[in-house]
């Protein structure tokens, strides 16, 4: 498996799996793989895709997990991160320009704040827009770290801001390998 390490540059790693697949019931595709970001070994998972068609490799099906704003920030070549479910896209906002709205009112900061609703993973400093143009965007820096250890930490760093976003997915799956611990996101 080729991954980016922390820098952007690609790195090989051996993992031995059940095997990543692509699989069809009644009319819907689901993805079965082994996520890298998880503790050890990494973390199973089974994600409904959310495509009236089969992807042609099992790299487009991931690829179907990737909102369009994180697609876009690939093709120009930026370093997009991922814990989970969550993606980190680099982001030249400056910390004046966002703090700047949070006290027009347009965004509000948080430290440790929870995404989600089931709320997994904490952003160590996060910039949640509620209203205006950029109404549900949300930005972070720090460490992105999964509340109940499931993921490796993800230090974005405290300098440049990351545009925090969602993958694209139906109903969600995920085994540890820590005993018999399973989740429906």
């Amino acid at each position: 498996m080729t991954e980016k390490d922390k820098h952007g540059r690609p790195q090989t790693r051996q993992v031995h799996t059940l095997g990543d697949s692509v699989v069809k019931i009644r009319d819907h595709f689901y993805l079965s793989a082994v996520d890298p970001t998880g503790q050890g070994a990494g973390m199973y998972f089974l994600a409904e895709l959310l495509t009236d068609r089969p992807p042609a490799s099992l790299a487009e099906a991931f690829n179907y997990l990737k909102p369009k704003v994180v697609q876009e920030a690939e093709a120009r070549g930026a370093n997009v991160r991922r814990q989970g479910e969550w993606f980190a896209i680099p982001t030249q906002h400056l910390t004046s320009e966002l703090m700047r709205d949070v006290d027009r009112g347009l965004a509000v900061f948080r430290q440790r704040h929870v995404l989600g609703k089931d709320g997994h993973h904490e952003l160590e400093e996060a910039a949640l827009y509620r209203v205006g143009p950029r109404k549900g965007e949300v930005y972070a820096r720090g460490v992105l770290k999964h509340t109940k250890e499931e993921h490796v930490d993800l230090d974005l760093g405290t300098i440049r801001w990351h545009k925090v976003v969602h993958a694209i997915q139906a109903a969600s799956y995920t085994l540890t390998g820590r005993g018999a611990i399973a989740d429906f996101d």
